[in-house]
């Protein structure tokens, strides 16, 4: 997969719903397209998400067809806090989804995108 259109997005210190004195948060999503598949990269740094009085996120993506959407694993639950430890391609914070023709896992190794554990380097 090699992108010809990239746009990246930056929640900078966004702090948890209607609590102005909660901790703070930053993330980023990618989203890339070479014209024909077109992907979204949510990368979470080290630490990021914290516990914060019972509180809970959710990571994923919706459609807005009712239909096609997709949540992190963990999602809702405490497992959430751990979110820079996980992935689904292999980097720790790094989660990736097909977006063209509905929200999807990105299949390993299809489109030149590689997933299940097998991202070679974790730093590009």
């Amino acid at each position: 997969f090699s992108a010809t259109e990239v746009l990246i997005a930056t929640w900078d210190h966004v702090g948890y719903c209607c609590s102005p004195y909660s901790p703070t948060v930053t993330f980023q999503c990618i989203l890339a397209t070479d014209g024909i598949n077109s992907f979204v990269f949510f990368l979470y740094g080290d630490g990021e998400i914290n516990s914060y009085s019972g509180y809970s996120a959710q990571v994923g993506l919706n459609a807005g067809n009712g239909v096609d959407f997709i949540s992190v694993n963990g999602s809702l639950t405490s497992e959430i806090f751990n979110i820079d430890e996980d992935s689904n391609v292999g980097c720790p914070g790094v989660f990736v989804f097909q977006v063209n023709g509905g929200v999807q896992q990105p299949e390993s190794g299809r489109n030149g995108i590689a997933t299940n554990n097998s991202l070679n380097d974790c730093n590009q």
